[in-house]
């Protein structure tokens, strides 16, 4: 792949933005702008990097669709170099015969500088050896640091679950891809699992987590992973979001602490102890906090009378 210079520095390891045909689409164009604008901040010996799930909905698309994620790629690689890889929810992994979201889109924006990595394969970026394991393809195909035959830092790029990573909940997922499959490569930049984390302990094999809050499952902070790839260390760049999904726990009539609260939740609300006119007031002083996009309230204990 073509790139403007000869040392890669940077690598904005981005991933999982799942971008609605329809909804969230005023959210996501602001926390785009704020992420244009944390890009620009390393621009220089750089690439961005979104390792897949970019759309949601795999070969349903909408022009809302289209249009937002055709600005995305366009915006990003106007940058710096933009390499992208598909994840399970921009294709029909069922049906390869189907076209998958991204290729009509990267084939009609024919921007020089960005790269979508479709298939398993070594990819040469500057100094460095871009190792794509795709979607397509089975666990027993993926290239091994060994078989890389051209000098350099060599990266593996992958979106799927490695064995033993965690959910935001806590979970750990089994997987036919193992640690082993990582040795000798020095960095592999993930995605699939939304919970930001490092798989290794020299934290080189790394998850950089949802773009974006998907449901009340996740955390509230939400962004990427800045890779310094000479020194194989990272950094975590927050992309604040006025808008995201928050639990709120009411108990005998009282609200909790609010502090880390958005400006535009959509909230959902556990009741106990606490009776309706309690809750009526409670509420009120909810919305003079913030602009509620969406309400449930589910009652945790047995209903309160006055």
């Amino acid at each position: 792949m073509k790139v403007p210079f000869r040392k890669l520095k940077h690598i904005h390891h981005i991933s999982d933005i799942q971008i609605r045909n329809l909804k969230r689409h005023r959210e996501y164009e602001e926390v785009f702008n704020k992420l244009y604008e944390e890009v620009k901040k390393n621009p220089k010996n750089a690439i961005s990097y979104i390792g897949g799930d970019i759309a949601h909905s795999k070969t349903e698309m909408s022009p809302e669709l289209v249009d937002q994620l055709s600005r995305l790629f366009k915006n990003l690689a106007d940058i710096c170099p933009l390499v992208i890889i598909a994840g399970n929810h921009d294709a029909n992994l069922n049906n390869p015969n189907r076209m998958d979201v991204l290729t009509p889109i990267v084939e009609n924006l024919n921007h020089p500088n960005l790269h979508y990595l479709k298939r398993t394969g070594v990819y040469r970026c500057a100094d460095t050896n871009l190792v794509v394991w795709d979607v397509w393809d089975k666990e027993s195909d993926y290239i091994k640091a060994k078989d890389v035959k051209q000098d350099g830092t060599n990266v593996v790029l992958y979106h799927g679950t490695v064995d033993r990573s965690e959910t935001d909940l806590g979970f750990k997922l089994p997987s036919k891809v193992k640690m082993k499959m990582f040795k000798d490569y020095d960095l592999a930049l993930l995605g699939d699992i939304h919970k930001r984390q490092f798989i290794d302990k020299e934290e080189t094999i790394a998850y950089c987590g949802s773009l974006i809050q998907q449901n009340h499952g996740e955390d509230i902070g939400k962004g990427y992973l800045l890779w310094d790839v000479p020194k194989r260390k990272s950094q975590y760049i927050e992309i604040p979001n006025d808008f995201g999904y928050y639990t709120i726990n009411i108990d005998n009539g009282k609200l909790p602490d609010l502090s880390d609260l958005p400006k535009k939740p959509r909230v959902r609300i556990r009741v106990s102890n606490t009776k309706p006119a309690q809750l009526k007031r409670v509420m009120t002083q909810l919305k003079k906090k913030c602009k509620v996009q969406e309400s449930v309230i589910t009652r945790v204990d047995g209903l309160s009378k006055d």
